[in-house]
């Protein structure tokens, strides 16, 4: 019954945002010329992002300030700080100075499973070639959507003048900090190699030593709470608040010759006319990314093709497809096509809270505006993580002192990767709770209790969580909130994400309810608008003996529907009870009873599975709800 309750949870997020068959994950990549093999010096930039499907690997890249014009451009497959061989060419992909299309496993050049597999591992790199540097002028690493950090000598506290650099992509994971760190071009042999705990600007104490972690250039393991030097949950929060970095030291700078601070994923802003309100006919484009950090909103905007020189750009306060206000100017941040800066709540336009949760909605957008287009020539929103989540079962009753669990499941609908992700609870009941990821294929428990962990664009997150009672009180629906730092919280819907809990002082009846539809997709179809439709519900009493009056209803929304039910002989599924509105019956400690429940529509009723929905509650004989569940309900 376990495994059942974290399949059917997610059956049923895929239902409410109906999900396509594949997932679909971010990558970015920062395209300059310090990561060619050797390092160019040049001033050409750009920016990149890819979304890796079951079509393919979408890719978006606009570069600018080359050096003369571009001969080639490729997809390579290697490490930072490798060079590697030509895997798939897009230089007819470019229009102006931006390159779109999809990666096929079809194309002539095909994206192999080899290849996804190198992807996955940060392992592929795009690469310009110019005239004055045929073998490349700006080069960018193509990295999973995760917690990065840029190594380098200006980070040192004080700096230091080296051509080396790195780079690091981290995941908060079950087993705790996964870590993947590749440098080049330091003056000797690497020393030391550490994890530090300090503030961006400041040396902070070692935390973890990665010294023997390195094979060549590149350190890849876990960081795990077992370790000699463990993973404490103070230093996940450090990790959260910014505060790790990693340093790597040489014979000629025992300090450390590079850098980096550990930061958040970024966001994505893909450019164009078309997201204009209203639309505009232009073959100007740009790529965007933005990093929420301690520090402040760190972005990186790279545009091309415009009808003319740049009179405005800004951020903007408004959701996808309406004009918002403008809240952040970076016309000044432009040289050239490229503008990067940090945006902090100390600017003359602030960084405000407000601003923050308006990013975690996805309701900030880039705009780029000339004098042909004073209102905005193109347009980019920034896409944050999307969360949507399910509990199961939906009703406990228990007595204080006795925890009641549960499984919860949260899908990121997004591209980019969701962080610290976790739950919890605020409704302000005499309880405890707690939470731990599962393995959703065997229910079996992973990773630490009560750690974050982050979840990768297109895929799921299941955890236990279970809420211990400190006092007595009545059955009441407690939201359980699936929240992740980057992204606002999973919204609320009663009998779908919360738990109907109750504390009692004596043992009473604790019914857990499950249902199955026909179609096991959790959607019970009223053929036409007057036909019925049925669906089961199995139960199991893991409390004490007692009677229940076992109802069916359509919640707090009104349906033209009739709903009736009987109690069903659980190996043919026959009624062995009359078809009514309630069943009495007396369900015993560790009884196991079945119930047929029937509706009849009299009118159409839409497919919105969050909201419509047929509840099926087990009362006590004084009117408390000791077990519910519900499924979707449509018209077909």
């Amino acid at each position: 019954m376990k495994s059942f309750s974290v399949v059917v949870s997610t059956v049923v997020l895929l239902l409410i945002f109906r999900q396509p068959a594949d997932a679909q994950t971010q990558f970015t990549a920062k395209i300059n010329g310090p990561q060619q093999v050797p390092g160019i010096s040049t001033s050409a930039s750009g920016t990149g992002v890819f979304v890796l499907s079951g079509a393919g690997l979408r890719f978006n890249v606009t570069i600018q300030g080359l050096s003369g014009p571009l001969l080639s451009a490729h997809f390579h497959n290697e490490a930072f700080g490798v060079n590697g061989g030509i895997v798939r060419t897009i230089t007819g992909d470019f229009v102006g100075s931006t390159a779109s299309g999809t990666w096929a496993p079809t194309d002539a050049e095909p994206l192999t499973g080899a290849l996804v597999t190198a992807l996955k591992a940060g392992n592929l790199y795009v690469n310009f070639h110019t005239n004055a540097n045929p073998n490349g002028e700006i080069r960018g690493q193509v990295l999973p959507s995760a917690r990065n950090d840029e190594l380098d000598g200006t980070q040192q506290v004080p700096s230091v003048t080296t051509t080396a650099s790195g780079l690091g992509f981290f995941t908060l994971a079950d087993a705790g900090l996964n870590f993947n760190v590749t440098v080049q071009g330091l003056s000797g042999p690497i020393t030391q190699a550490h994890f530090h705990n300090g503030a961006r600007g400041a040396n902070g104490a070692i935390v973890r030593t990665i010294t023997g972690d390195f094979v060549g250039n590149v350190a890849s393991g876990t960081w795990k709470s077992t370790d000699a030097e463990p993973l404490t949950p103070a230093l996940v929060n450090e990790l959260k608040n910014g505060n790790i970095y990693v340093n790597v030291h040489t014979a000629a700078n025992s300090g450390g010759e590079i850098r980096g601070q550990i930061a958040p994923p970024p966001l994505a802003s893909e450019l164009d006319g078309i997201q204009q309100v209203p639309a505009v006919s232009t073959s100007g484009s740009g790529v965007g990314l933005v990093t929420l950090t301690p520090e402040g909103l760190r972005f990186n905007v790279t545009i091309q093709g415009l009808s003319g020189g740049i009179v405005a750009a800004h951020f903007h306060n408004g959701a996808r497809g309406a004009n918002g206000v403008i809240v952040r100017t970076i016309t000044g941040d432009f040289v050239g096509n490229s503008a990067s800066g940090i945006w902090t709540s100390t600017d003359a336009e602030p960084l405000t809270q407000d601003l923050i949760d308006a990013l975690k909605a996805g309701n900030l957008y880039i705009n780029v505006h000339t004098a042909a287009h004073p209102d905005g020539e193109i347009r980019g929103q920034i896409a944050s993580p999307i969360l949507f989540s399910a509990v199961l079962p939906s009703s406990r009753s228990v007595q204080v002192g006795t925890p009641a669990t549960a499984f919860g499941t949260t899908i990121n609908a997004g591209t980019a990767t969701a962080v610290d992700c976790q739950l919890s609870q605020n409704i302000g009941l005499p309880l405890s709770f707690t939470f731990q990821t599962t393995d959703p294929a065997t229910n079996a428990v992973t990773g630490v209790a009560d750690r974050a962990v982050d979840v990768f664009g297109g895929l799921p997150q299941s955890f236990v969580f279970a809420a211990t009672p400190t006092g007595a009180f009545s059955p009441t629906d407690i939201p359980i909130l699936f929240s992740c730092s980057n992204t606002s919280n999973a919204a609320t819907n009663s009998g779908l994400n919360t738990l109907l809990l109750s504390g009692s002082t004596t043992p009473t009846p604790d019914i857990v309810a499950l249902a199955a539809t026909i179609g096991n997709d959790g959607i019970v179809n009223i053929p036409g608008t007057g036909g019925t439709g049925v669906f089961s519900v199995a139960t199991v009493n893991v409390g004490a003996s007692g009677a229940i009056v076992a109802s069916a209803d359509t919640g707090a929304v009104g349906l033209p529907v009739a709903v009736t039910l009987c109690q069903t002989n659980p190996p043919t599924g026959l009624c062995i009870s009359s078809i009514s509105s309630s069943v009495t019956t007396t369900i015993n400690a560790s009884e196991t009873p079945t119930f047929g429940i029937f509706v009849t529509g009299s009118g159409n009723v839409d497919f919105s599975p969050a909201v419509n929905r047929i509840f099926v509650r087990f009362k006590d004989e004084g009117g408390d709800t000791r077990g519910s569940t519900s499924v979707a309900v449509r018209t077909q």
